[in-house]
Parts: C-alpha cells; sequence; structure tokens
C-alpha cells in the first residue's frame, strides 16, 4: 500500500525546534507523529497511551532497557505493545513502546525501514519507494545561519555557537546556535 502522508512543519518540546510530521492514527485517535529517523523504535507518550486505553484494554509488555534521549540520558520505557497504525491508506499492526516523552508520537527508524519509507528533508517529503504526496508550508521559523569557524559536537551532547542569520529580515542579526 502507499504512504501518502500529509506533512507539516510543527514545534517540538523546545522553543524554535522543528521537525517534519506526519498525522494518523493510532487505534482510531488522530496523532502527528514526528518522523525521527534518529529514533530507533516507534514511541508514544504515556499520557496518549492513557487515553487509548480508555478506548479499548491495551496491556503493555515489560521492557527491561531503558530509551537513551539525544543528549544521551536514560528514560524508562513503561512497556510496548501492538496497536492499530494508519498513515493515510497504509495500514498496519505495528510495535510501539510508551514512554514519557516531550511530544505525543515518534515515528521511529524500525517503521520506516519496514515499510520502505524514505524521508528528503529538503523537500519536507516522505515516500514508501513508489508513491509520493505531502505538503508542506511555505512559511517556516527557520533561517539560514552562518558561523564564523567549523564546530564539531561530538554524538550525545550540545555546544552553543554564535552566528548571524543569512537571509530575510532578520539578517545580520546576532543569534545562539
Amino acid at each position: 500500500m502507499p504512504v501518502k502522508p500529509s506533512l507539516s512543519w510543527g514545534r517540538l518540546g523546545s522553543v524554535g525546534a522543528k521537525g517534519l510530521y506526519v498525522r494518523g492514527e493510532l487505534d482510531g485517535v488522530e496523532v502527528e507523529f514526528l518522523v525521527d529517523t534518529g529514533a530507533d523504535l516507534t514511541v508514544i507518550q504515556t499520557s496518549l497511551y492513557e487515553r487509548l486505553s480508555e478506548r479499548r484494554n491495551v496491556s503493555l509488555q515489560e521492557v527491561s532497557e531503558d530509551m537513551t534521549v539525544a543528549d544521551g540520558r536514560p528514560l524508562p520505557f513503561k512497556g510496548r505493545g501492538k496497536f492499530q497504525l494508519k498513515v493515510d491508506e497504509l495500514e498496519v499492526v505495528h510495535e510501539v513502546f510508551v514512554a514519557e516523552i516531550d511530544i505525543d508520537a515518534i515515528l521511529g527508524y524500525n517503521f520506516l525501514r519496514k515499510y520502505n519509507c524514505t524521508v528528503d528533508a529538503g523537500r519536507g517529503t516522505v515516500t514508501d519507494g513508489s508513491t509520493q504526496q505531502a505538503t508542506v508550508h511555505d512559511e517556516t521559523d527557520s533561517r539560514k545561519v552562518v558561523v564564523a569557524r567549523t564546530v564539531v559536537v561530538p554524538h550525545g551532547s550540545e555546544q552553543m555557537v554564535a552566528g548571524r542569520i543569512r537571509d530575510g529580515p532578520l539578517s545580520s542579526d546576532l543569534v545562539v546556535v
């Protein structure tokens, strides 16, 4: 089945952060999934799991290991379960992990690989290998930033770097990246 997601730019847990989202359903509940190629697993927020549990009894299996978030901190899973996941015409039963994350849902690499999805961040599209359809909003808060030196940020860490916005109404404003 082709995946024809509707994509939109949206905010994550931190101010100004952007991401590629697909609208879909999880057990009949509308959800915006963050498409995250850096996340190994598909994960939903605990509060979303609780809403889903009100509709049907979803038992979670225990998960012995923790998730490691982008800054390297461990975050325990509440469990994992099988859910009906729908993105446009693609409707599958998929294993989803439950954890206390900042957004409703993350569509992880396990889903993207299993259903042969390709993410083109430059175009803001997701494809399933044969069909492509996306809606990208022309207006975003993103701007090109120029920094005076090359910066290497080690895995699992963050670094603040001063730079200048290259174009647009805020060009020449000093920013911290």
